[in-house]
């Protein structure tokens, strides 16, 4: 402790010396120490003096908006974020509700702006707490979703998670971490640049469990998770970097003009072929990923842009011309990848890794409607996405409201059955109970009803009037909340017609009509 005290009083005389000299004065009732140690028994602060004053340590001090406590825990920062996010969560529930307010987009858009900005600012540091530590963040994420779909209290995380295109804060924390790192070394001026891990901190590591890692060893766990450390480079990577980029200059300048129709000529191969393999190769160039984005941008845009191959060095005017300017600029050629490159070939890696982990949810109602992670567009009257949001999800109020209430599971009044255990949300209302629900093979053939993932994911459904029509079939929405609604003497669903609705009273918005509703008590 003698020694760290002297060392600690021999910079803060260096930097009062330095204040002296620049005119800066340090308040001293201001001036507060946190001494970082683990150690269970009593033991004595170091005594630091400020223009001869002793500094006052404490437990915990806020620095830049994160707290750090004396064991570097980061449990009372956590703690404290949670409490200012669920606070500002209640932005969210006065704007939307499962009937009424704001579009899905715009609440996803709100929700990061105000709960997702606060969430991430920092992570880079706190991001080495416990797992325990930062899973008290995990709800306020999951509320957020809820809140922001419209799904149901007992849906599943992972289910949100892709229902509205946002990933775990687990990956969130280590991606922005990747990105941090990346720019660490992008920048040769950074203190941190050419930084290495001594020997004996390494030792530590290995010896002691609970030794907090440092922000690079968490990094490098990621590079090596994402095979970043194991990159396959081609024999003259500066002369690829030079031809991919030079692919996507042309892209850029293509975007500028008014004309649509446009042919890009290339002599390199590889280049040509690593746009062809993208989606089959797990290990590309970053610039690579850049061209294909802007390539379907452009598509989007009617552009119509053609690659081709030209052999070189066979006289060919235009590919002569080419390398002509290209042995006049090689001298001024920076062959080194832009940081914004990186951090998309970063997004895409998480997002694959996402990807995965969501393939092996093969049990996941979600996953038999949405095998992708890809963004779905959403429906712009909120009613009506929240009851196709509940029923992608499987988790509705009919199916899972006992979980919440402690009741006995409810059971279709026709077949005995759960509509909730047997195979995708949506099957047991269209296929699974013949002998009650309108939508059966006997009274409608397949292909008048709507594909279950155009349905569910709202290709279906176009507006038609004041409402919009549903996709189990061309009924309006307050037509399918009356035929999902419960039976008022039993409580359970009840999957019948909504009164009034028949063969002689055909409902007006309805292009498909119901057949003869049966009586049950009719054999």
């Amino acid at each position: 402790m003698n020694f760290i005290q002297r060392q600690l009083q021999t910079a803060v005389n260096n930097i009062t010396q330095w204040c002296n000299n620049n005119g800066f004065a340090i308040s001293t009732s201001k001036t507060a120490g946190v001494h970082f140690c683990r150690k269970r028994n009593l033991h004595n602060d170091p005594e630091i003096k400020l223009y001869g004053e002793l500094i006052t340590f404490v437990n915990e001090i806020r620095f830049l908006g994160v707290i750090f406590d004396k064991k570097l825990s980061f449990l009372p920062h956590v703690k404290q974020l949670r409490k200012k996010c669920e606070s500002a969560l209640n932005i969210l529930k006065v704007l939307s509700t499962t009937a009424w307010g704001a579009d899905r987009v715009s609440m996803l858009k709100i929700y990061r702006a105000t709960v997702l900005s606060k969430l991430e600012y920092g992570c880079t540091i706190y991001g080495s707490a416990r797992k325990s530590v930062l899973q008290k963040l995990d709800p306020v994420h999951h509320t957020a979703l809820r809140l922001c779909s419209g799904a149901f209290r007992t849906s599943p995380v992972k289910s949100l998670y892709v229902e509205c295109c946002e990933p775990a804060l687990e990956l969130k924390r280590q991606m922005l971490s990747l990105h941090y790192y990346f720019k660490i070394q992008s920048n040769s001026n950074h203190p941190f640049h050419d930084f290495k891990l001594r020997p004996f901190l390494i030792r530590l590591q290995n010896a002691r469990k609970s030794f907090i890692p440092v922000f690079f060893t968490r990094v490098q766990d990621i590079l090596n998770d994402l095979n970043l450390l194991h990159l396959h480079v081609t024999p003259e990577p500066k002369i690829f970097t030079a031809e991919i980029a030079a692919v996507l200059l042309a892209l850029e300048q293509i975007s500028d003009f008014l004309e649509r129709k446009f042919i890009i000529y290339t002599d390199s191969l590889s280049v040509l072929e690593s746009l062809k393999s993208f989606y089959i190769n797990s290990h590309h160039h970053p610039l690579v990923l850049n061209v294909l984005h802007l390539l379907n941008k452009l598509a989007s845009r009617d552009f119509n842009i053609l690659l081709c191959w030209v052999p070189s060095h066979v006289g060919i005017v235009g590919n002569e011309e080419a390398d002509k300017a290209a042995k006049l600029a090689s001298t001024q050629t920076n062959s080194t990848v832009p940081l914004t490159y990186f951090k998309k070939y970063t997004k895409f890696l998480f997002y694959t890794k996402w990807q995965r982990q969501w393939d092996t949810e093969t049990d996941n109602k979600l996953h038999s409607v949405k095998p992708h992670v890809q963004p779905w567009p959403s429906l712009t009257t909120r009613k009506a996405d929240t009851l196709l949001t509940r029923l992608r999800v499987g988790h509705t109020r009919y199916t899972h409201r006992h979980l919440l209430f402690g009741e006995q599971t409810p059971m279709c009044s026709q077949c005995n059955c759960i509509p909730d255990d047997r195979g995708p949300p949506d099957d047991h209302w269209r296929l699974l109970c013949p002998s009650e629900w309108m939508f059966t093979p006997k009274r409608f053939p397949a292909d008048h009803l709507p594909d279950r993932h155009d349905g569910l994911s709202g290709r279906a459904w176009k507006p038609h009037g004041r409402s919009e029509t549903s996709p189990l079939g061309s009924i309006r929405c307050a037509h399918l909340s009356a035929v999902v609604g419960p039976d008022p003497g039993t409580g359970r669903p009840d999957f019948r017609l909504p009164a009034g609705v028949g063969p002689k009273t055909p409902p007006p918005t309805c292009s498909l009509l119901p057949g003869p509703h049966r009586d049950p008590a009719q054999p």
